[in-house]
């Protein structure tokens, strides 16, 4: 219920090249769509061509579960699902003896959900500052 949830309202707001856990996309179609946009850049393998696969470390450890749910609250109106969301993410803490609240698991899938919404700021940026200027022919 969560997952479905949290696509219908945050999936129009990620990068069109997110392919992880998002319906109707995955690994099989982000592969296509690199080959397409590495054949289209590379002039179909004439030209040189470079990918750039960013990564940022310790994410889910990192995630402040108030600033989650600040984000969550923004776009989510239903009372009952954001309740539900909230014992979800306060179910788990990366440093239990920490006074801060932050981290989520890596396995569960809703989390990663959670999580897609987070870096939505970082991926904007990435794509009007960074790679609107590198690949322009892509984009």
């Amino acid at each position: 219920m969560l997952y479905t949830t949290l696509s219908n309202i945050f999936d129009k707001t990620f990068f069109c090249h997110s392919f992880s856990r998002r319906i109707g996309k995955g690994t099989h179609a982000g592969v296509n769509q690199l080959h397409k946009v590495m054949r289209k850049v590379s002039r179909n393998n004439t030209q040189a061509c470079f990918a750039l696969k960013m990564d940022i470390q310790r994410f889910f450890d990192s995630v402040d579960h108030a600033i989650l749910k600040s984000l969550l609250r923004k776009r989510v109106q239903d009372h009952r699902a954001l309740c539900i969301m909230d014992r979800v993410i306060d179910s788990f803490r990366s440093q239990p003896d920490s006074p801060r609240n932050i981290g989520l698991p890596l396995c569960n899938v809703t989390f990663a959900a959670f999580c897609q919404c987070v870096p939505a700021p970082v991926r904007r940026f990435r794509e009007t500052h960074i790679a609107s200027k590198i690949l322009p022919a892509v984009l």
